[in-house]
């Protein structure tokens, strides 16, 4: 073979050397091409979703700030309300966010009955009046509780101390609402009997602040 053929033939083996590793750089180039793009959209998509997700903390943050602000200020509502039912001679008080209005037994109710005095309504409807008036979004319970002392002039109605406890707090509930004009959707009523003493029962004067109703009302849970 003369010098000049194999000249001519290392130069075609090199030509297709050259296209063969060309076409193999462009697909390579291709593939590459084809992953940074999808890493690009990848990359976009979760731009988008961050830039949700900051919206959506944001909105959540301003929620909280406002919830916030309107439990605050139903806080100082209900503080104001406390000092002025105080100024009006109630036994009343805030506790663990609540305004509480204490009612002992002897002001609502003769012994061993859940029948109301008139003392007691004439009491009642006062407080409705600032319960229907100055704390109309408020949720209400009603709650009753007695002494320690077993059930004896009224024991062939009240089994004990607990029911006798529903029976009045019912009977303070249904007051406020069908007479004094308190929206039932806004109470309800609840009984603890001797449980929840807030004095010892081991004297007279004690059993006295046992026996007693409290009106709480508190932050709007039943609207």
């Amino acid at each position: 073979m003369s010098a000049v053929l194999r000249c001519a033939l290392v130069a075609v083996l090199a030509i297709g050397l050259v296209g063969c590793a060309s076409t193999k750089l462009k697909q390579e180039n291709e593939q590459l091409k084809a992953s940074v793009n999808k890493l690009n959209d990848a990359l976009a998509a979760s731009q988008a979703e961050n830039t949700q997700l900051s919206q959506e903390k944001a909105s959540l943050e301003s929620e909280l700030s406002k919830t916030q602000a309107d439990y605050a200020a139903k806080q100082r509502e209900l503080e104001d309300v406390t000092r002025k039912l105080k100024g009006q001679g109630f036994d009343v008080a805030m506790r663990e966010g609540s305004m509480v209005v204490t009612m002992p037994a002897k002001i609502l109710y003769p012994s061993g009955s859940a029948d109301l005095s008139s003392s007691g309504k004439d009491k009642l409807k006062e407080l409705a009046k600032t319960l229907n008036d100055e704390l109309k979004g408020y949720f209400i319970e009603v709650q009753g509780h007695t002494d320690t002392d077993p059930i004896q002039r009224t024991k062939d109605k009240y089994a004990s101390n607990w029911e006798l406890s529903y029976d009045r707090a019912q009977t303070v509930g249904y007051y406020l609402i069908k007479s004094a004009g308190v929206d039932p959707k806004r109470l309800h009523v609840a009984a603890f009997g001797e449980y929840r003493p807030v004095s010892s029962n081991a004297t007279s004067e004690g059993k006295a602040k046992n026996r007693r109703v409290e009106i709480v009302v508190m932050q709007s849970a039943g609207k």
